[in-house]
């Protein structure tokens, strides 16, 4: 009962990720069966549960992904099936006589198979290196030289036998010269080569491990939701407040609207609230990190500061990209339903001119997002906080940016923001796309540079 009532309030704030340890220990068969059952209901709807136990019988029932440590020591990290498939099946055969065993070991040797007998005369049983898939022409081998199988089955692995097998050749070995359990499937990714091709395995590793974080339901539908609708209501509203005539502003009309770069034009004003948004999901996903005390944790696992950031930024980035393809494929639907609703004809928006605008500015969309991305990122490790990050960010970004430049001519080229803003509208008159994107590119490398000496030589305290 104290088992149950524990799991059931550490479930009570509705967790993502459930942390476990021995959930089973004195537990009765019937308890035992259900808490598995249980524990798999969880991770079949989306949450992260991690379980701490010694009952490898009952981690192999429930787990899918397995780290075995060892003296401290990390020796194997993946999937339960990996770790079992790395010691073959054999096939346990007994026969009617100790002679007959001791010939199908011939005859099985002459073909070319590995086999052993174990056992006294009593019980001699014939182990033979084969799956199933080989029974049928082992029981002709026997049937044709007249012996007569009294027992025949599959036997593989369990996880008890490959965790004592595993923790037995590591042994003794330092962790530098534990290639052959690394060859295993094991890892100590601390310690490994850093030449070109180890470092970028440990970058994409880095990436693998945020993209773990970044597939969580709230974040997937909170962050992909806020692009979206920032791109989709931004269309709307620019094709339903465009004018039937021309007038002394210059503001959009639906006779520019029916050109084949019309839908463009639909999309091309969300370009500074697509960045706000991009902004404050990069400087949380940074700056949380120091906020909840989690950044310890990842730099046990990954001491390369560098390759630990890399490989963030890039699941970051990528994150983002995705989100904005998204929302650019929701807001051409919406602009279609808008133009049918306003009386634009849409024609020429599926025309190769067309199709060749929408793509373009897809890339400037991605383009601007991305720096906006990598200003919250560097913003949250120099803070070192995802709320005073977005907030100090944003007010710099959008209101001081803007006041400046209203008061001083001509600072629209030199501001970070205003140039993200004209990438996204493929260039303007202040700032044209080549020197928008030569400028803001100068900028946000020398602010990387700034902020991963920060990150690599700043104590992380928290």
């Amino acid at each position: 009962m104290r088992q149950r009532l524990g799991i059931g309030a550490a479930l009570l704030p509705g967790p993502e990720l459930l942390v476990l340890d021995e959930p089973t220990n004195g537990l009765d068969p019937h308890g035992i069966a259900e808490i598995r059952a249980m524990l798999r209901s969880f991770a079949d709807d989306g949450m992260t549960v991690f379980v701490s136990s010694h009952l490898l019988a009952e981690i192999q029932q429930i787990c899918e992904h397995l780290v075995v440590i060892e003296t401290g020591r990390l020796i194997f990290q993946g999937g339960v099936k990996e770790l079992l498939a790395a010691r073959a099946p054999e096939l346990i055969v007994r026969t009617e006589s100790r002679e007959d065993a001791k010939h199908l070991l011939r005859l099985v040797k002459s073909i070319g198979r590995s086999a052993h007998l174990v056992g006294d005369d009593e019980s001699m049983t014939l182990e033979i290196a084969a799956d199933c898939s080989w029974a049928g022409d082992l029981n002709r081998l026997a049937m044709a030289d007249g012996i007569t199988l009294v027992h025949l089955a599959e036997r593989r692995s369990t996880l008890e036998e490959a965790f004592f097998e595993i923790t037995r050749s590591c042994a003794g070995q330092t962790v530098r010269e534990n290639d052959a359990c690394r060859g295993a499937g094991g890892s100590d990714r601390a310690t490994e080569s850093p030449d070109a091709r180890g470092r970028t395995a440990m970058i994409w590793r880095s990436f693998e491990s945020e993209w773990v974080k970044m597939r969580r339901r709230r974040l997937w539908y909170g962050s992909y939701g806020a692009i979206t609708a920032v791109v989709v209501l931004t269309t709307i509203v620019t094709i339903a407040g465009a004018l039937h005539r021309p007038d002394a502003r210059g503001d959009l009309t639906l006779a520019q609207l029916a050109h084949a770069s019309g839908l463009s034009q639909g999309l091309t004003q969300s370009g500074v609230l697509l960045g706000a948004v991009s902004f404050s999901i990069a400087a949380f996903q940074f700056g949380g990190e120091f906020a909840h005390g989690t950044l310890r944790n990842l730099l046990v696992r990954q001491p390369r500061r560098s390759v630990l950031m890399a490989g963030k930024c890039l699941a970051v980035l990528t994150f983002l990209i995705g989100a904005v393809v998204v929302a650019t494929m929701v807001a051409i639907c919406a602009a279609f339903v808008m133009a049918h609703l306003r009386g634009i004809p849409t024609s020429a928006w599926t025309s190769g001119t067309g199709m060749g605008d929408l793509g373009i500015l897809l890339g400037d969309l991605a383009i601007s997002a991305c720096g906006f991305a990598i200003i919250g990122m560097i913003a949250g490790v120099l803070l070192r906080s995802s709320v005073i990050a977005i907030a100090a960010g944003l007010a710099v970004l959008l209101p001081v940016e803007t006041i400046l430049t209203d008061a001083i001519p001509g600072t629209a080229r030199w501001l970070p923001a205003q140039l993200l803003e004209a990438i996204a509208q493929g260039g303007s008159a202040t700032a044209p796309f080549g020197a928008a994107l030569t400028t803001v590119s100068a900028y946000l490398m020398g602010a990387v540079v700034i902020a991963m000496l920060v990150f690599v030589w700043r104590d992380v305290t928290a």
